[in-house]
């Protein structure tokens, strides 16, 4: 009898040092190289994108694709290719390049993949989408206008948004990135140098508390697990404005509980909404409260890991719980009979539904 094969996909190999010590990992696919790496590279099988092209890079979700072609693909499928019985591919996010992989070669393991198709990951990840989907839903929206970036000035915008500032977002980004804060016809001058022709979404700055809640979606339930309040933007770790750089779970005690109940049950009505257009697998939701009108907004689904999973996921095994997030995801996206199995919805799923 095989045991089943772990593989960790993902930019930093910190995260699979982290899961490492919740379940077993064997292999390690990762575009980043560094002490985390050496830490773990001596027992396990690793490919680093980093180490191959001998850069230090900022990466993102974007370069895992990188992984899976030339070189590092040979290489992963011959890797790939050693194994037998069953295999978990265990991605961060989702990787058209390695989908095509799996496609075209046959191997003598039974590979599950766990991620979301490519595909249905641009789907949910789309803001323009959300915005609009958010509006059938009769969920409330802030002010916001999409259009190409070109077409309108600041003082349009101040109309349009009945607003002085206001944020401008690209369709897909992740951790902060490609969201513009615009306070004057010159910032947005600025912004428009390197957009001036693509279609944007434009919505009013509101002030308030960012706060993201994990959940994973399966056939038969959903499960969801505590929020943590994001630290954006700070100085001493990030580039700009809403640059993400870790998220606090004590600090969501802070929050008013009438406002932490809403996010809860517009979590439980967006996940839903995503369970009837067939998503099964982890996924985040990106909130922001405002505390002063009390309203909760949702502002990004994330369709894949958080850079907070690993951390919730290790707070959940130090207070003795099975049924942790990784092993839901896994579940949820699984045929091996190991991990096929469908937990009992969580407390906050009952909650929530109330």
């Amino acid at each position: 009898m095989y045991k089943t094969i772990n593989v960790w996909i993902g930019t930093h190999a910190v995260d699979a040092l982290a899961f490492d010590n919740i379940i077993p990992i064997d292999a390690v696919f990762t575009c980043d190289y560094g002490d985390d790496v050496n830490s773990i590279g001596k027992q396990k099988f690793v490919i680093s994108l980093e180490k191959q092209i001998n850069l230090k890079y900022s990466w993102n979700n974007f370069h895992l694709n990188y992984l899976f072609s030339g070189e590092l693909g040979t290489r992963i499928i011959e890797y790939l290719s050693t194994l037998e019985g069953f295999v978990n591919l265990i991605c961060y996010s989702s990787s058209g390049s390695l989908e095509m992989i799996l496609e075209k070669q046959k191997f003598r393991a039974k590979i599950n993949y766990c991620a979301l198709g490519i595909r249905e990951k641009m789907f949910f990840d789309d803001k323009f989408l959300l915005h609009y989907r958010l509006k059938s839903l009769n969920e409330k929206t802030l002010p916001s206008v999409i259009k190409t970036s070109g077409e309108l000035n600041y003082s349009s915008l101040q109309k349009r948004l009945e607003s002085d500032q206001f944020v401008m977002k690209l369709p897909i980004s992740s951790a902060g990135g490609k969201i513009f804060l615009v306070t004057n016809q010159t910032s947005l001058d600025e912004i428009q140098v390197d957009h001036y022709s693509h279609t944007v979404l434009f919505q009013k700055y509101q002030k308030g508390i960012s706060i993201n809640l994990q959940g994973v979606i399966s056939n038969s339930n959903m499960s969801f697990f505590p929020p943590s309040v994001q630290i954006i933007g700070p100085a001493e770790c990030s580039y700009g404005k809403f640059d993400w750089c870790g998220n606090d779970f004590f600090a969501v005690t802070q929050i008013p509980k009438l406002l932490l109940d809403e996010a809860k049950h517009l979590a439980f009505r967006i996940a839903i909404d995503m369970k009837s257009q067939g998503y099964k697998g982890i996924f985040g939701l990106d909130m922001l409260i405002d505390v002063e009108n009390e309203l909760v907004y949702l502002l990004e689904i994330n369709p894949r890991f958080q850079g907070s999973t690993s951390l919730l996921t290790q707070l959940e095994v130090i207070n003795g719980l099975d049924a942790h997030i990784l092993n839901r995801h896994i579940s949820a996206l699984s045929s091996d009979e190991i991990y096929n199995r469908d937990y009992l919805a969580s407390s906050f799923l009952c909650n929530a539904s109330q």
